[in-house]
């Protein structure tokens, strides 16, 4: 049996060796043809029922025990010319090179048939990714996601399931749940999802024409039935061991019925993949640690557009229930649909919830929620030529905004390609592009200055949303310069992301800590969205002695009402201010205000009244400077604004006084009173349980 009989168990061979050795050239074997004449297609239909039969009368296979004894069978029936085991399955080669398998159909509550002998076939999860040699970064280039289910009716449909995580993720793929049949599977082509759910195994099989030849062969079950009319149609394909026929379970678990199943020759003959696909073989063996059973997987991967995909996949037996828990973890996770499962499948749900990550990361989750093995032993793993950081769709990190140019900065993973970048479903001008790093100009107020930011492939796959939250500090205030009050409301908009965030899975998200730049500098706000409506009221009086003469001083400003737009132009800026966040954003300290508004006409009297003459009395005419500005001189505090869990600010003031001298007598102490108060300051489009990490998903 040559490689395959390495892989056969121990106490299998010490039984059944000299069995199948001598079964596979028996004395009166008439010799291999390559002949399709040697049976016609009745008398192959008729052989294949007897198999069908014989697989079920023996326990369907579902021990090891049972396969050795099928093989025994095999040996006696004229039709085959060789027989024995691929991997844990069972194959016979007709005498014209045809292929009949026998997959392994374990269910949930077997065990395959374990013996404590058994070896273990699967690869260290630090060896699960090969060389990044050559890989490329981006995401899968097509939206189309084609969801294939070649099992009957005694499996759960893994299909329906996938495909309401595509819809609870609305990433803007296009899944579609079809039938694993022969002709359907030939028309793939394009896909950037490729995933079946069906029987599969591996192994070498000898080849009759060949004298001494084996050759590796994947199988994949389809919903094709082996019949006489379909023999027909499909002649050529199972002479050229395109298709492979298979007797397995399909609708019912008591009864084993005999299918096509399709090959690597398959794939490389019809089927085709979208650029940087994902191709899950939701399959027994689909990634076999047999040598050189990657065969399938590797054509797999030269028939995508660009040779680059990631494939996921079995390395042994597997069961309904191991696949069904792991490939609805799988595509939770990548899509980002984070719901708390579906059915009997439980999944575990982070709070807040999760935005995209990459497949390495999904990976190590997987293992810490001890999924991704089979009682049987499968272990699920992958192997890749697209970049490390495999994922589905592209994932905000978090938002930054220059306020000074209106530029948002959106850090995460993204494609290579450039595609479209939304705020609150207005597209807005992107000025560069990377993996890793976006920049646009968004308008500075109004429609699409905040809101939700989405980026979108070339292709249309979005990315979590994450909400551009606006503020606007609406600030009561007086300043009192020695009885005359500038006074007014102050309206400090800024624009920033306050979600918490994660920059690996699972971990706890926090906010972040940007360096408090304070006193000299911090962030600016939002020029537009920011002014001042202030008056100026009321008159400075001063009385005092000089030299046996009282001196009366009056000013009085003329009374202005007036407005102020945000202005960085330099010193000459009459409305100014910048502020900085505490250690994970709990805090807005206003560091630096400055409201000075234009000069206004001012009438100063001085009454002066000495002893023996008469009352002096002088008006003169001058320019008045109001302003009110943080820090106030000789004071160090700020306005601090508290922000709550909420992401509401709490109601606040902030009273400051110091001594202000004004006129001639100056041994009068004057002052000068800053009063700043404030309300519950409520953000728009602020973080919540469905914007904090992914797309709003509140109106489902």
């Amino acid at each position: 049996m040559n490689k395959n009989l390495s892989y056969s168990f121990s106490f299998l061979l010490l039984t059944s060796l000299a069995v199948l050795i001598s079964c596979q050239n028996p004395e009166n074997d008439p010799g291999p043809s390559a002949s399709d004449s040697v049976l016609t297609v009745e008398d192959r239909m008729a052989v294949l029922e007897r198999c069908e039969a014989k697989a079920t009368e023996l326990n369907n296979l579902r021990t090891i025990q049972d396969r050795a004894e099928l093989i025994t069978w095999l040996a006696l029936q004229p039709e085959f010319a060789a027989y024995g085991f691929f991997g844990r399955d069972v194959y016979a080669v007709f005498r014209d090179d045809r292929i009949l398998l026998f997959p392994n159909t374990p269910f949930e509550d077997e065990t395959g048939g374990r013996t404590a002998t058994e070896e273990r076939l699967q690869p260290r999860p630090d060896e699960q990714v090969q060389s990044t040699a050559g890989r490329t970064k981006d995401l899968p280039k097509s939206a189309q996601a084609s969801l294939f289910l070649g099992m009957g009716r005694i499996v759960s449909d893994n299909t329906a399931g996938i495909e309401f995580f595509f819809a609870k993720s609305r990433a803007g793929y296009v899944p579609k749940r079809k039938e694993a049949s022969v002709d359907v599977l030939k028309t793939v082509s394009g896909d950037g999802i490729f995933y079946i759910y069906t029987h599969g195994g591996v192994g070498y099989v000898p080849s009759v024409r060949r004298q001494g030849a084996e050759s590796a062969v994947m199988s994949l079950w389809t919903t094709t039935p082996v019949t006489a009319a379909n023999d027909t149609l499909y002649k050529n394909d199972i002479r050229d061991r395109v298709l492979a026929y298979s007797i397995a379970n399909h609708d019912s678990r008591d009864i084993k019925v005999k299918h096509y199943s399709i090959t690597d020759k398959f794939i490389e003959k019809y089927m085709s993949f979208g650029a940087n696909c994902f191709i899950y073989l939701d399959a027994c063996n689909g990634y076999s640690s047999l040598p050189d059973a990657d065969i399938l997987r590797k054509k797999m991967m030269d028939k995508a557009t660009n040779k680059k995909a990631t494939i996921l996949g079995w390395t042994d037996i597997t069961n309904n229930i191991a696949t069904q828990k792991t490939s609805y973890f799988f595509f939770d996770r990548l899509l980002a649909a984070n719901t708390e499962g579906l059915g009997d499948v439980v999944l575990p749900k982070e709070n807040p919830i999760q935005r995209p990550f990459d497949l390495e990361q999904v990976f190590k989750e997987m293992y810490r929620n001890n999924l991704g093995v089979a009682s049987q032993g499968g272990q699920f793993v992958y192997t890749s030529n697209v970049e490390d950081e495999v994922h589905l769709r592209p994932s905000i990190e978090g938002l930054e905004i220059d306020e000074y140019t209106s530029t948002l900065i959106i850090k995460g993973r993204f494609p290579i390609d450039q595609g479209k970048v939304s705020v609150e479903d207005v597209f807005v001008n992107i000025t560069s592009w990377s993996p890793y790093e976006i920049n646009c100009i968004i308008p500075e107020t109004g429609e699409g200055s905040v809101g939700k930011v989405v980026v979108s492939s070339a292709q249309g796959i979005k990315s979590n949303s994450v909400p551009l939250t606006e503020y606007i500090l609406k600030l009561n205030f007086s300043a009192d310069d020695n009885g005359v009050k500038l006074a007014g409301v102050c309206d400090l908009r800024l624009r920033v992301d306050i979600h918490k965030r994660r920059l690996k899975i699972h971990e706890q998200p926090v906010k972040p800590t940007y360096p408090d730049l304070s006193p000299i500098s911090g962030s600016i706000f939002n020029m537009k969205g920011s002014s001042v409506a202030y008056t100026i009221t009321g008159h400075k009086y001063q009385t005092c002695n000089i030299d046996q003469c009282r001196m009366q001083v009056t000013e009085s400003p003329r009374p202005v009402a007036a407005r102020l737009d945000f202005s960085t132009s330099g010193t000459n800026s009459q409305f100014f201010g910048f502020y900085n966040w505490s250690d994970e954003m709990k805090k807005i300290k206003l560091n630096f205000l400055s409201i000075a508004p234009p000069l206004t006409g001012s009438v100063t009297e001085e009454r002066v009244q000495c002893p023996d003459k008469p009352e002096a009395i002088s008006t003169v005419e001058i320019a008045y400077k109001g302003s009110m500005s943080f820090p106030v001189a000789k004071a160090t505090d700020y306005p601090t604004f508290e922000v709550a869990e909420n992401y509401n600010i709490r109601p606040g003031n902030f009273y400051q006084k110091v001594d202000r001298q004004w006129g001639f007598c100056l041994n009068e102490v004057g002052k000068y009173e800053v009063n700043v108060s404030w309300d519950v300051i409520r953000p728009r489009f602020a973080p919540d349980e469905e914007t904090m990490s992914r797309e709003d998903n509140s109106g489902d």
